[in-house]
């Protein structure tokens, strides 16, 4: 009976060991998450970045909007076809005018420097287009940095 005695205290003796250290991993990661956890006052810049960052956008959306005209959307991709098939057209009339002989030529026709100013002019649109594409990219950089933070 005393064998078994000593057996049921080594056995509970082990039992509390182990319990111990389960307790203490336990203790070690709720320690843990406590220490990664971001204090409120960090999540709330955050959120404030967010938002700013988020009027910014919207800001660049209606700059993009006012220059471009009102009428053009930027999620569809048809908008930027109607540019580029204005353009193309644009280029095969000045073929066209290119070809034909001087004296075929209307006085209504445009001449060759009023053509290419109009090139010029939309050259020209389309580069600050494409810029202000590049700022609203990289405001968006911005905002992807920051939710991944």
């Amino acid at each position: 009976m005393a064998d078994k005695i000593s057996e049921l205290e080594k056995r509970l003796d082990r039992l509390e060991d182990k319990m111990k250290a389960s307790f203490f991993e336990v203790e070690k990661r709720f320690e843990k998450l406590k220490i990664e956890e971001p204090p409120l006052v960090v999540i709330e810049q955050k959120i404030q970045e967010l938002e700013d960052l988020l009027l910014l956008l919207q800001l660049e959306v209606t700059k993009l909007k006012d220059v471009t005209g009102s009428g053009m959307e930027f999620g569809s991709p048809q908008g930027g076809h109607d540019v580029y098939t204005r353009i193309r057209k644009i280029e095969e009339e000045i073929e066209a005018l290119k070809h034909r002989k001087p004296e075929r030529l209307s006085a209504e026709a445009p001449s060759a420097t009023s053509v290419s100013r109009q090139l010029d002019e939309i050259e020209q649109r389309l580069e600050k287009i494409e810029k202000q594409r590049e700022v609203s990219s990289g405001v968006l950089e911005d905002v992807r940095k920051i939710l991944h933070a």
